[in-house]
């Protein structure tokens, strides 16, 4: 039953990633079918209520869609 609910299902993988354009991980994915949406800003993290410093590297998600 699983099985058959997932052959019609939508679903969609995403990866939060430093966006490392140059590099061979990166078009291997793209080459898999990733689409990209880059993040505008860096990302920054938030613990107990407090902001965290942003990253030092830009980001971006990738998406893999069925």
């Amino acid at each position: 039953m699983v099985t058959e609910a997932l052959r019609d299902a939508v679903i969609t993988i995403t990866a939060l990633v430093p966006a490392r354009t140059g590099t061979a991980w990166w078009h291997r994915a793209l080459a898999g079918g990733a689409q990209v949406e880059f993040l505008r800003g860096r990302v920054k993290c938030w613990k107990d209520g407090k902001e965290g410093n942003a990253a030092p590297f830009d980001s971006a998600l990738l998406l893999w869609r069925s």
